[in-house]
């Protein structure tokens, strides 16, 4: 009968860690350009995508006078997103009036990998910016675009890991679309730290089976 119980416990252990080390690596590519003759050409205060269990939110801000205002919306065109601040300026995320930025918020913390740009000159910058300790957007780098034409990608290496993210003009000279984020998570992980149930059950079946294997020694 122990020696029966005992199977029973590895059983259970050896399919509750499988369960808990069922989480992958996942990459999603998100495109935010839209199709020739698409009706979602304008403006808006924030646009939503979802990709699989990855749901993302941009808003637009404006960098002036030591922080990041509001005062923008997120512009869509075919060849992806930009700013229109409340200075009137253009469509794109440039720095004539303001810095522009784009803030994209992810239900889940991310890697970003790469960033896909469109309407890039060859003086172009743009600006990183991730959560600092307060909880603001802080600028973090500063990349110098690859000029490509029409379409332009950065690769990050390292990648930059996080929920909260901003992408904007560094100068006055800047102007360009951001077309898509390559970006990568764990998917079906909590983001509590610690060992979670999984981990608590293991540890109470493997003191069970020591509590029994040490009863049976003494009888």
């Amino acid at each position: 009968m122990m020696l029966r119980f005992h199977k029973l416990i590895f059983a259970a252990a050896v399919g509750l860690a499988a369960l808990s080390g069922g989480a992958r690596a996942a990459t999603v590519d998100l495109d935010f350009r839209l199709p020739a003759g698409s009706s979602e050409l304008g403006r808006a205060d924030s646009v939503s995508f979802a990709q699989g269990s990855l749901a993302l939110t941009v808003t637009a801000g404006v960098q002036a006078f030591g922080r990041i205002w509001p005062w923008a919306q997120v512009t869509r065109a075919r060849s992806g997103l930009g700013v229109r601040n409340a200075f009137m300026d253009g469509g794109q995320i440039d720095g004539r009036i303001g810095r522009d930025l784009l803030i994209f918020s992810f239900d889940r913390a991310v890697r970003i990998e790469g960033v896909g740009f469109a309407r890039v000159d060859s003086d172009d910058d743009a600006a990183l910016f991730v959560e600092g300790g307060t909880g603001a957007l802080e600028r973090a780098a500063v990349f110098d675009l690859p000029s490509g034409g029409w379409l332009s990608t950065l690769t990050l290496d390292p990648a930059w890991f996080g929920d909260l993210f901003g992408i904007g003009a560094a100068g006055w000279n800047d102007d360009f679309r951001i077309s898509g984020l390559r970006v990568s998570f764990e998917d079906g992980i909590s983001a509590t730290p610690g060992p979670g149930p999984f981990g608590l059950i293991l540890a109470a079946l493997g003191a069970l089976a020591l509590a029994l294997r040490g009863r049976g020694a003494r009888a």
